[in-house]
């Protein structure tokens, strides 16, 4: 949706620049966003432009901002009122105007309450908010962008295609990490499948088991939400468990951010079992 923000306007013809502030720590993130200057930290051997001064009269994608730090809040909602920054060890301002177009997967309202994000930098943000449903409540979206990567990790000049019976079984899943979780899985199968087609048997083993519980169900009246939470949870625990709870490949595998992550194991309370 971003890029078709960026490419639909006015400034289609200038830099289109991503940032994911979720991968960064605070001080990396820092100089990402605003540059250095030679000699600015160990290691800065050369001025360095930052994501914004490269974004000039294009588009900046701040991806996850609820993640950016509250302390590095303060600079980007001065960047944003007054067009101008400094980079790291630089006293000179420097001009700059970018369209901001800002990601989360979090309700940002709730974490202003939280004091996790400043309420001044959440009003300059929101002027035209858009709110994107979960994955696993727009289904009927899911073979548009099974096929959108099918092309995306094609290699060769052979198309890749799957069975409208591995399309059903990929609906009947929770998709915990949405969309990028579903590009991870698509890329798997992209990899392993045989004769450039892929069969239900080509899905990952967790996202077969899940498939049968769904499909098994109860008769009559379900909760939903808790059968998708379950879901979530069972899906969470299985991938820790298999990566021995290393949270950086376990997030990897779901597709998401180690940060997402670190927030549904505390929403589960999910603990490792005790060796005895």
């Amino acid at each position: 949706m971003q890029k078709t923000i960026h490419y639909n306007s006015s400034r289609r013809e200038k830099p289109l620049v991503t940032v994911n502030c979720g991968a960064l720590t605070e001080s990396l993130l820092t100089t990402e966003l605003f540059g250095h200057t030679r000699g600015a930290f160990t290691g800065a051997v050369k001025d360095t432009i930052g994501r914004f001064q490269a974004a000039h009269e294009g588009s900046l994608i701040l991806d996850e901002i609820s993640e950016i730090p509250v302390n590095l809040q303060k600079n980007l909602l001065r960047v944003i009122e007054e067009k101008e920054f400094e980079r790291v060890g630089d006293s000179r301002s420097t001009k700059v105007d970018v369209r901001i177009i800002s990601t989360t997967n979090r309700n940002l309202r709730e974490e202003v309450v939280k004091g996790n994000f400043r309420e001044d930098l959440y009003y300059r943000l929101g002027i035209v908010p858009i709110t994107l449903p979960p994955l696993r409540e727009r289904l009927s979206d899911l073979p548009l962008l099974v096929n959108h990567f099918l092309k995306k990790f094609q290699k060769g000049k052979v198309p890749l295609k799957i069975e409208p019976e591995a399309i059903e079984r990929l609906k009947t899943f929770s998709w915990p990490g949405n969309v990028r979780e579903l590009a991870n899985v698509v890329q798997q199968m992209a990899v392993f499948c045989r004769n450039h087609i892929i069969r239900v048997d080509d899905l990952p083993s967790h996202l077969l088991l899940n498939a049968e519980d769904v499909l098994a169900g109860e008769k009559g009246k379900v909760d939903l939400m808790k059968r998708v939470g379950n879901l979530e949870k069972k899906t969470i625990l299985a991938k820790l468990k298999e990566t021995n709870w290393n949270q950086e490949k376990t997030a990897e595998l779901l597709g998401i951010t180690r940060k997402m992550l670190s927030n549904r194991i505390d929403k589960y309370h999910l603990k490792p079992l005790k060796k005895r």
